[in-house]
């Protein structure tokens, strides 16, 4: 067997690190197992630990996903009960010509807006 470099003991560090077994280490980079078994136990290499850290990135992105659609959906909702809230203001009072048409530019930005959120 050849003599470890520095970056065959960072590959077998890594595989450490994501879990594979000393064997699967052992033949990916020609070092020994006790040397590697050794080594680890040395330098505190953490079993496994980007396993962990993969899993956690998957649930906090499934998280993520459900938070944005939440949003989205909240977001939509008050949109529309505040158009129902203007158009009950405005039916309700003698309406003029100029309010209602400020009622039908806000009307548009919100429609404007509201697609913005579900298509985002």
């Amino acid at each position: 067997m050849a003599k470890a470099t520095p970056q065959l003991w960072a590959q077998a560090k890594a595989l450490f690190e994501t879990g594979k077994s000393l064997s699967e280490i052992s033949s990916a980079t020609g070092i020994d197992r006790a040397l590697i078994s050794r080594k680890a136990k040395k330098e505190g290499w953490q079993k496994g630990i980007y396993q962990q850290l993969i899993q956690d990135g998957s649930r906090v992105a499934s998280e993520l996903s459900t938070l944005e659609s939440t949003v989205k959906q909240v977001v939509v909702e008050g949109i529309d009960e505040l158009t129902k809230l203007q158009i009950i203001r405005l039916t309700s009072d003698a309406p003029h010509v100029s309010e209602f048409c400020n009622f039908l530019v806000f009307f548009m930005i919100r429609i404007s807006i509201s697609t913005y959120f579900v298509n985002f």
